[in-house]
């Protein structure tokens, strides 16, 4: 049985192990990942968790997802009640 693999869901993953490997080679440095615009705005912008955040000299990376997988991800969430 043959197996097809969507080509971009594949390259996205490749970016993904790429984006993680260059984190894990700055070791002492602390990350939050985030996949939404909203979340890295805020995490990013001006407000006392931002703040917070640059006073700990954490760094916020975004990685875009298409929304076929930002739906995927919140249908797991509800029925881990995370949401």
């Amino acid at each position: 049985m043959t197996k097809y693999v969507d080509s971009s869901s594949a390259y996205q993953r490749q970016i993904e192990r790429m984006i993680f490997s260059e984190i894990q080679k700055s070791l002492g440095s602390d990350y939050i990942v985030v996949c939404d615009q909203e979340e890295y705005d805020q995490l990013t912008g001006n407000n006392m968790l931002a703040e917070t955040i640059r006073q700990f000299d954490i760094h916020v990376l975004l990685i875009p997802l298409d929304e076929k997988t930002h739906e995927t991800l919140r249908e797991v969430m509800k029925r881990q009640s995370f949401l």
